[in-house]
């Protein structure tokens, strides 16, 4: 058996294209990103985060990770789905 070694190389013209990823399966994103998909301005989830209703960026960067954003809006939208609305709980309290 010959024990020749092959090496495969790529002409330029076919170089390797970086591949496109969609925002939402993205592991991490930067700041507007991380507001745009919760649907708020970017002062909106800083404050957001300064309350305590989000993550803050992981340790060393500038970037969110996007699992940790995704759960913390599901629990935003869940608990405020639980609470009634002020007029709804005067309404209630009028009968």
């Amino acid at each position: 058996m010959d024990n020749q070694q092959t090496t495969l190389q790529t002409p330029k013209e076919q170089a390797p294209m970086a591949l496109k990823v969609d925002l939402k399966d993205r592991l991490m994103w930067s700041l507007k990103e991380a507001a745009y998909m919760c649907g708020v301005a970017s002062c909106t989830f800083k404050k957001w985060e300064r309350e305590g209703l989000m993550p803050g960026p992981v340790q060393g960067t500038q970037r969110y990770a996007a699992f940790a954003v995704k759960n913390a809006l599901i629990c935003l939208t869940s608990c405020s789905d639980d609470k009634k609305s002020a007029y709804d709980e005067w309404r209630a309290a009028q009968s």
